[in-house]
């Protein structure tokens, strides 16, 4: 609505439009921003039900969305960081997961727990 209001303003300037049809245009109500309701915390009864649906699907994925609610519930990585993980940034030995571009661009390095290296 702002840019509307800009541009209204800027025809007004250039006598591109007349002041009563100016008022009129710009005379609408203002409209109040409402964010996306956001997520919740997955209750532990939920995730030991997700646990043992991905446990009895031993197809590759079964096994990926498995690793991917151990890394998730084990680093506190965000959705995004998960996303950009690739195979190269596990580290075996260590535990170790390279998280590439996390927040504010920057670079850093999570340990999954022990238990979640399988």
């Amino acid at each position: 609505m702002a840019a509307l209001r800009g541009v209204l303003t800027v025809a007004k300037k250039l006598k591109l439009m007349d002041a009563e049809n100016y008022e009129a245009a710009v005379d609408l109500p203002r409209i109040k921003n409402h964010p996306l309701p956001r997520g919740r915390a997955l209750t532990q009864a939920e995730i030991t039900a997700l646990i043992k649906v991905c446990a009895s699907d031993t197809t590759n994925q079964g096994v990926r969305d498995i690793a991917l609610i151990g890394i998730l519930r084990g680093t506190g990585l965000r959705r995004a960081e998960v996303v950009k993980l690739e195979v190269r940034d596990f580290d075996g030995d260590s535990g170790a997961l390279e998280v590439r571009q996390g927040k504010g661009g920057k670079d850093r390095t999570v340990y999954l727990p022990e238990g979640a290296i399988a």
